[in-house]
C-alpha cells in the first residue's frame, strides 16, 4: 500500500505527521457536488470530520507557524 511506503519513508527520515485520512467515498461525493468534506451532512461524513480534528487543531496552533 502507498500509505505503508510513505510511513516507512517518513519514519526513516524521522519526519512526524499529524494525521492520516481513511480512503472514503465521501471525498468523491463532495467533489462531485462541488463541495468540501465539511459541507456534507453529518450523518454521512462525521467519521471523516473526526479524522480532520488533529489537522485543524495543528493548523490553529503555533506549531504550524514558521519559526
Amino acid at each position: 500500500l502507498m500509505f505503508d511506503e510513505l510511513d516507512k519513508y517518513l519514519g526513516k527520515l524521522k519526519v512526524p505527521y499529524i494525521a492520516s485520512l481513511r480512503q472514503s467515498t465521501n471525498y468523491l461525493r463532495a467533489y462531485q457536488r462541488g463541495m468540501g468534506i465539511f459541507e456534507l451532512p453529518e450523518y454521512l461524513a462525521s467519521t471523516d470530520w473526526e479524522q480532520w480534528k488533529p489537522i485543524t487543531r495543528w493548523l490553529g496552533s503555533k506549531k504550524s507557524q514558521p519559526s
